[in-house]
């Protein structure tokens, strides 16, 4: 009978945590695979935002390769059954982890905040979008630099000699919250201007509103961390908190790539792919549409064989949108072709014989 690699219990979590982290990594990897398919044959073209849900997806994925190092020499499980060197080995494993799971989720917001920027083109609303990556990235170095540089700083991963070690995740964690916060605020502002529908403005809406669930994730995981603060078995009681920071990590990317499905693009673009680029590949255009015309003919000709009539209809109304000083054009195109085929059949009397 194959012997189980890790058996989950109450002083060893490892199996857990692998399974976990493993889960929602798989799932992150599918999502990046469907935005990359979407770029190159549907939406393109690509952009700093696909770059950045790259370079999250990559730093997800090398965070869990070293989580599961740390794993391996006994992250998760009770230190009473590990050695001190096992300790350090898993000790340094999560530190590394941290970091990554800080850049990587860096890097999914300012994916998100470079796709709002393509979105919009009034100056105001570009001025707005650099306040705020310039306050993500700004909170990425600080909040690395206090993980990075614990006490004491020749072993900065050694967990049980730095006690400020709660406070720094705290402030970590409120900065991210308003960093989240102001990506929402920005989608609203994108958005409610614009002369759509109460629906199509709510699914716009509700594609960056997904950061709400990782402010959730945040404030779960700040308090699993809060409540192992006077723990004496430290890498058994920060398994909780280790699957709550994984669990942040990967669907903050998968929500980097959800305003990028196909809902979320009709609501701009009810062509579906037709014009949403400018030619530079530099800026969306808002486009929004009612239906246009022109009417085509073909012949009709009696017999067996029918006959055919083709229409085209393309109907193109333009609403203008002053936004603070500027006035923009929010254009939305829509094509519809069918076709309507017959046949008529010539009817004649049977002589008799």
């Amino acid at each position: 009978m194959p012997h189980a690699a890790y058996v989950i219990s109450d002083t060893d979590r490892r199996g857990l945590m692998v399974v976990v982290t493993t889960l929602f990594m798989s799932w992150m990897v599918l999502v990046s695979f469907f935005r990359i398919y979407m770029r190159m044959t549907i939406i393109g073209p690509w952009g700093l935002d696909d770059l950045m849900a790259n370079v999250a997806s990559i730093l997800g994925i090398v965070n869990v390769g070293v989580l599961v190092k740390g794993v391996n020499d006994g992250l998760g499980s009770t230190e009473k059954q590990l050695n001190s060197s096992r300790i350090e080995r898993a000790e340094q494993a999560l530190y590394g982890a941290n970091i990554l799971f800080l850049a990587g989720h860096c890097a999914a917001k300012l994916s998100v905040l470079f796709l709002l920027r393509r979105l919009g083109r009034e100056r105001t609303y570009l001025r707005a979008c650099l306040g705020v990556m310039v306050g993500i990235v700004l909170w990425a170095i600080v909040s690395i630099l206090i993980v990075a540089l614990k006490c004491p700083f020749r072993h900065p991963w050694l967990l049980e000699q730095c006690a400020s070690l709660l406070p720094r995740w705290q402030a970590i964690t409120v900065l991210d919250v308003i960093t989240e916060l102001l990506l929402l605020g920005l989608s609203l502002y994108l958005v409610w201007p614009i002369k759509l529908t109460r629906m199509r403005k709510a699914g716009v809406i509700g594609a960056f509103g997904t950061r709400l669930g990782i402010v959730i994730l945040a404030i779960l995981r700040q308090t699993s961390m809060t409540a192992i603060a006077h723990t004496n078995d430290l890498l058994l009681d920060i398994s909780d908190a280790v699957i709550l920071t994984q669990v942040l990590l990967h669907c903050s990317i998968m929500a980097a790539t959800l305003p990028c499905l196909k809902p979320f693009v009709v609501s701009f673009n009810t062509g579906w792919g037709q014009g949403t680029v400018g030619q530079d590949g530099s800026s969306y255009f808002h486009q929004a549409s009612t239906a246009s015309a022109a009417a085509q003919r073909s012949r009709a000709s009696s017999g067996k064989r029918g006959s055919e009539i083709r229409r085209k209809d393309q109907d193109a109304t333009r609403s203008e949108d002053a936004g603070r000083g500027n006035s923009q054009e929010w254009i939305i195109q829509e094509t519809r072709e069918w076709s309507l085929r017959y046949e008529t059949i010539e009817m004649k009397p049977v002589e008799p014989k």
